[in-house]
């Protein structure tokens, strides 16, 4: 019924896409033409590169990517010269609040659709529906999959910001994998499957390895963001992976359960099990500990040097690390417990709520809507007259130069690159993480990398268990829900963090503490944002 009612409502919006474009409101734009734009009906091929003297500046996270190859080829290709501003989420909503935001920004899922739609309606970013005419590949995206419409419209019919439309399996980070190198030696002959089987082989396999090297870790998170306590912004790496073990829920954060009810994962005896979980890792000697504070930088190096046995994070590992010549390495697809014995796993949607947004204070909104629109070129519809430049690369490079693929067996390969071990090592360091969107790619890698054998695991030991969940995020609040949100859910955010850490940590006792944080979390206003979110589901879900 769901799906059914999701359909209907994404084949609605869909079909209103061209009776709005250029007719928003007059919130949409101070730089450039409003409502009488001529429509972009050209090859990608014919448009770009654009023709502009002018430097933008456009936030990309928290990582520098200025002088990347992915940086000098978009710049090539669109004709668009990009100064990439890297910021931690303070400094960003700092420059909002302070009307010094960039241009625009792209990726990484810093602020929720409500805290856009509240920037947007009092005039800080573009509406996109008023641009649609000089945006063919967002147009067409819109028109191939309206559920991406769904997830970014609001009530009032304005787009403030842009989804990522994408699937790749090898892209997952909520996975275990072990070197089976190191598993074999501490006797074991497969990955662990239960919590408590992964507990015993992180515990047998430090024991050996890390016997005489304290700098050995035979699990490591990989770096802070992967230890946060909510899996809905896809960031908590940790919990993905092990909060689905011990209860019916697979999301900590807000969403729908199978009754149609709004419910706060972290306020389950659920998530109390998962923190008690987590702490027992935490002490049990065979976890590096310093990971609230690593931003991947020391993992990486230790990964390298081979002082480390499982990660959710193995992509740099190379044929080198292994005496064999050999990647050797083992997956674990989703954990059951004794809480929980059926297998099941947070499911990754091909419709992914992000920041793609461009400021109304831009000096050029046209120029800055027609190289955002360069990001969802398909492939049928290349950026170059060469046909080998499109949407996906600015993650994968130019085609038949950086990577290839092969239509019959569902595979690409990213090639070899002087300087690289391979060419996953070349794309982590030199490409802009995952294709923005507009099309579904459904290839895995097929060299010889653990990026590779990640993607081909999570197609065979994970994708089967996934769970069909809706995205919350594409919900559309009222003024009254908005500003409850906006009241309390900072504070409940924030007391989440401070808590989450001293749980797992073990500076306080999850067993003692649980009746004061849930209290706690009620003082916060958390019915309150649960009441929004149920009104705002029930009049989806009519």
């Amino acid at each position: 019924m769901k799906k059914i009612l999701s359909l209907i409502l994404a084949l609605a919006l869909c079909l209103s896409i061209f009776a709005g474009c250029g007719s928003s409101d007059s919130n949409a734009s101070t730089n450039g033409p409003v409502g009488n734009l001529e429509l972009v009906t050209a090859k990608n091929s014919e448009i770009y590169p654009l023709s502009s003297d002018k430097t933008f500046t456009v936030f990309m996270g928290g990582r520098e990517i200025d002088g990347l190859y992915a940086d000098i080829l978009w710049e090539e290709t669109t004709g668009v010269d990009i100064d990439w501003v890297a910021w931690d989420k303070p400094t960003m909503q700092l420059a909002l609040t302070n009307d010094e935001f960039t241009d625009a920004s792209m990726l990484h899922s810093r602020l929720s659709k409500t805290q856009v739609y509240e920037y947007g309606s009092a005039g800080k970013f573009i509406n996109f529906m008023d641009y649609l005419n000089i945006m063919p590949n967002v147009r067409a995206m819109f028109e191939k999959y309206p559920e991406a419409l769904e997830l970014v419209k609001n009530e009032d019919g304005t787009v403030y910001a842009l989804p990522m439309v994408n699937w790749e399996p090898a892209s997952v980070d909520h996975m275990i994998m072990f070197r089976t190198d190191m598993l074999t030696a501490a006797g074991w002959d497969k990955a662990p499957e239960t919590v408590d089987e992964f507990l015993e082989c992180i515990v047998d396999i430090q024991e050996i390895y890390g016997k005489d090297d304290p700098t050995f870790q035979a699990f490591n998170a990989y770096r802070e963001n992967y230890m946060a306590w909510n899996t809905d912004t896809g960031s908590s790496n940790m919990m993905q992976v092990f909060f689905p073990a011990f209860g019916e829920l697979v999301d900590t954060a807000l969403s729908v359960n199978p009754e149609g009810k709004i419910v706060f994962g972290a306020s389950t005896e659920q998530f109390k099990n998962t923190l008690i979980y987590l702490n027992k890792i935490w002490e049990s000697g065979a976890m590096g500990t310093d990971i609230y504070t690593e931003d991947g930088t020391v993992s990486r190096s230790l990964l390298m040097g081979n002082k480390i046995a499982s990660s959710l994070y193995m992509e740099a590992l190379t044929v080198q690390n292994f005496e064999s010549g050999k990647m050797e390495l083992s997956a674990c697809g989703p954990f059951t417990s004794e809480y929980y014995s059926e297998k099941h796993a947070y499911s990754e949607s091909m419709f992914t709520w992000q920041n793609n947004m461009i400021s109304t204070a831009c000096s050029d909104i046209v120029t800055m809507c027609k190289w955002m629109d360069s990001f969802y070129a398909p492939e049928e519809n290349p950026l170059n007259a060469d046909g080998t430049i499109w949407g996906q690369s600015l993650s994968y490079g130019v085609y038949g130069v950086d990577w290839t693929k092969d239509e019959e067996t569902m595979t690409y390969k990213l090639l070899d690159h002087e300087g690289f071990d391979n060419g996953s090592a070349w794309k982590s360091a030199q490409m802009i993480g995952n294709p923005v969107g507009g099309f579904k790619f459904n290839y895995v890698l097929d060299d010889d990398s653990a990026r590779s054998l990640k993607g081909f695991a999570n197609i065979e030991i994970r994708l089967p268990y996934e769970v069909e969940r809706y995205n919350i995020e594409g919900l559309n609040l009222n003024e009254d829900e908005r500003d409850i949100y906006a009241d309390y859910w900072t504070a409940i955010d924030t007391y989440m963090v401070e808590m989450t850490a001293k749980f797992i940590t073990g500076d306080l006792d999850v067993e003692a503490e649980w009746a004061g944080y849930l209290e706690q979390l009620e003082i916060l206003g958390l019915k309150d944002v649960i009441d929004a979110y149920q009104a705002a589901y029930d009049r989806f879900a009519k």
